[in-house]
């Protein structure tokens, strides 16, 4: 059964904006605190949401959370990731239509499947090595578990890498190449390649926001 915060989030979302009852829940959700209801546990939730996102995206929603809480944006990523912290969405409630974009990601294509999902590779030019390399491989879809320099937690999709990995160009393209020709010729798992490159991801990112 969801508890009332996610069940006025889910009412507020199918009202229409501007309609002066959404407005109400909106604030009455935002008033409740956002360190109330410590048995929420989602921070690994929150975590996976934020890494499926752009960084650029990520960084939007991340800055619009401090600037509201008057914290640094190293500060609230640790709290939102923190395993005691709410659903993202509840720390949003300040913003109508952020909070809404998010509740309805939360309840969708982000966080909404729990099927083994597997990759191809689509996101390359076809006929490329990669393109070929992923297709053939077929690998399950996997979130790396990575830890930055803060000791932040990131949990970065298979998808998210393969999308950075495409736009690699010159000798660091032909680098990765390399490797996974290695790791094909001596059967040996993508997934460690994979997520190595997501921890490189994980430090892009925190350099961005210092």
């Amino acid at each position: 059964m969801p508890d009332l915060k996610t069940e006025a989030l889910r009412i507020a979302s199918e009202l229409p904006k501007g309609d002066p009852t959404r407005r109400r829940i909106l604030e009455a959700v935002s008033k409740t605190g956002r360190r109330q209801d410590k048995s929420a546990g989602s921070g690994a939730v929150n975590a996976k949401y934020l890494d499926g996102l752009t960084p650029r995206m990520k960084e939007k929603i991340l800055r619009s959370v401090a600037k509201h809480y008057g914290v640094s944006v190293s500060e609230i990523e640790s709290e939102l990731t923190d395993r005691d912290a709410e659903a993202l969405y509840e720390y949003l409630a300040f913003d109508n239509g952020m909070a809404m974009q998010v509740y309805r990601d939360f309840q969708s294509k982000h966080l909404a499947s729990d099927k083994t999902a597997r990759v191809d590779g689509k996101v390359f030019k076809p006929g490329t090595y990669f393109n070929t390399f992923f297709n053939e491989k077929g690998l399950s879809s996997k979130e790396y578990e990575v830890t930055d320099s803060r000791g932040v937690r990131h949990f970065i999709p298979t998808e998210v890498v393969l999308e950075a990995l495409a736009q690699t160009r010159g000798g660091e393209r032909a680098h990765a190449e390399n490797i996974l020709r290695k790791i094909d010729f001596h059967n040996g798992d993508v997934h460690d390649f994979l997520k190595h490159l997501a921890e490189g991801l994980a430090r892009q990112y925190e350099g961005v926001i210092r």
